[in-house]
Order: structure tokens, then sequence, then C-alpha cells
């Protein structure tokens, strides 16, 4: 199955998925590493609480639910310990541009944007052009980096509410590094039909 054309046919008819990238970052942390990934945000205990109990709600319970693994298939053993089920896993590039199904991948976009759903991005500001892009309803911008401990809960539940005052199926696109993987869990078992 092409999941980026899975993903596209998703969207144009309104059934509810998700779709998380896991990579080094998120591996570091959920394994307990010190430091920080690429984009300078910490690794905390109370963020890899957060992701390896994430990842595992998304394996076990989440319905319609894809996982894009980074390429060092080594994580993989990691991840899947902790699931009770398959893991649907994806390539980690399914939605991202990189040489490999940049049609099916421009296919995405364009429904994503011809959508009428309630479409919400959560990003920092650098990504401000995304609401033009995907004629977004909402943007919603956090910081660069180390809001999850201290913010994670507030940005939630402002999401939360746009979504319950809107009678329109939820959109949901996350471009906020490791705590993407959280709020598409939080979304997910708090709204249920949201598009994550």
């Amino acid at each position: 199955m092409n999941i980026t054309q899975y993903l596209t046919e998703c969207v144009k008819h309104k059934v509810p998925v998700s779709f998380s990238k896991y990579g080094d970052g998120e591996f570091n942390c959920a394994a307990g590493y010190y430091g920080a990934n690429c984009d300078n945000d910490a690794y905390t205990p109370k963020k890899c609480d957060a992701i390896v109990k994430s990842f595992k709600y998304m394996a076990n319970e989440a319905q319609n639910s894809y996982m894009g693994l980074w390429h060092d298939q080594e994580k993989k053993s990691f991840w899947e310990s902790m699931a009770t089920r398959p893991v649907r896993w994806a390539q980690y590039h399914t939605i991202i541009f990189d040489e490999h199904n940049d049609e099916a991948k421009s296919n995405l976009y364009r429904a994503i944007k011809e959508s009428d759903m309630n479409k919400i991005i959560i990003c920092n500001e650098l990504l401000i052009k995304s609401k033009k892009l995907f004629n977004a309803d909402h943007i919603i911008h956090i910081p660069f980096n180390n809001w999850f401990d201290t913010e994670f809960e507030m940005y939630a539940e402002l999401i939360k509410n746009i979504i319950r005052n809107d009678p329109r199926p939820p959109l949901v696109i996350t471009s906020c590094g490791m705590n993407a993987k959280i709020m598409i869990c939080e979304l997910y078992k708090e709204i249920g039909r949201a598009h994550v």
C-alpha cells in the first residue's frame, strides 16, 4: 500500500487517520538519553514518559494510525517491544518531499488545501506560510523548543477548544518535533474524530 496515496484518500473522504514520525530524537528521548535533539529540544524525564505512553497508545489502541520509522532499522525492535499488535509502519518521509513519490505528496498537499475540514496547523513562527499553503483555518505558533514540560497542556487545551467549537471534522497538521507525537496522541484520545 502506498501510504501517501492512502492518506490522500482519507483526507478526500474525511476518514479519520493519523501519521506520526519516530526519528532518532524520539528514540533517544524514549530510551532515556541525556541531551537534546537537532532542534535543541531537551530530552526530559516527563517528555520521555509521554513519548513512550503516546507510542504505546497509538500502536496498541488507535485505529487507522501509522508510524513513520527513521531509516535506522535497528530502532524498530525498540519500538515494537512496546506494541501488543503489529505496528503499522510507513516510510519516514511519507509526507515530506525527498525525491520519492513527489507527485503523490503533491496530491496529498492539494487534497489538504482543497478540503473543507477544520484545518489546524501547529508549528513555530517560521512556518507561517503554511497557513496559506494549506488554506488553513487556524495556525497555532509554539516555541522553537523546550515547551513540553511547562506549556503542553495549555496548547493541547487551546487546540481541543478550537476542535470542539467547530462542527466540521478537524484536520490537524503538526510540525513541532518530538512533541508532535504526544499532541497527536492527546488529540486522538480526547477527540477521536481528528485527522492528525
